[in-house]
């Protein structure tokens, strides 16, 4: 059995006009809400092995207070508004010795991703630090086609967190 945690990027910062979208930071509410969804992720998954990181600057930081720098880490300039494609392509090159990945990326992408693995919920809109949790029923990352949902997580601005 293999899982893939897919994690949007936590809410950045809209507050200079000059940076480059590739360097926006995370706003207060990304900052609060990733370590928060960390703990949760952990929780459900304690397996997650290694993480394949777009290399933007938000996304970094929605890495580190996710998992506090604990797992190995990749990043990678591909997963910066990748291809469906692009990111199916890292999970097949994912060691088989790992259990669990996480890919932590951007949208549209990673809802396209989570709705074509799997059936159980098709995501109108994965917000920003939502994680979904896919298993596959195989033994090699390079077999991964169609999943069952595990669970999803999304933060809301009330601080409340649905987990299902």
């Amino acid at each position: 059995m293999k899982t893939v945690l897919f994690i949007r990027h936590a809410k950045s910062s809209w507050s200079s006009e000059t940076l480059r979208d590739f360097d926006r930071p995370l706003n207060e509410r990304g900052q609060s809400d990733a370590p928060q969804i960390g703990k949760e992720v952990l929780g459900k998954i304690p397996n997650i092995q290694h993480i394949f990181c777009s290399s933007s600057v938000r996304t970094k930081q929605t890495a580190e207070l996710l998992f506090k720098g604990e797992l190995s880490i990749s990043f990678h300039n591909e997963l910066y508004h990748p291809s469906s494609a692009d990111v199916i392509k890292h999970i097949h090159t994912a060691n088989n010795k790992h259990n669990g990945i996480a890919i932590i990326s951007h949208n549209p992408t990673t809802t396209d991703v989570c709705n074509s693995l799997q059936s159980d919920v098709q995501f109108a809109n994965i917000p920003t630090c939502g994680v979904v949790s896919i298993n596959f029923d195989v033994e090699n990352w390079q077999n991964i086609k169609f999943g069952k949902l595990n669970f999803y997580i999304f933060p809301n601005k009330d601080k409340n967190y649905l987990i299902i």
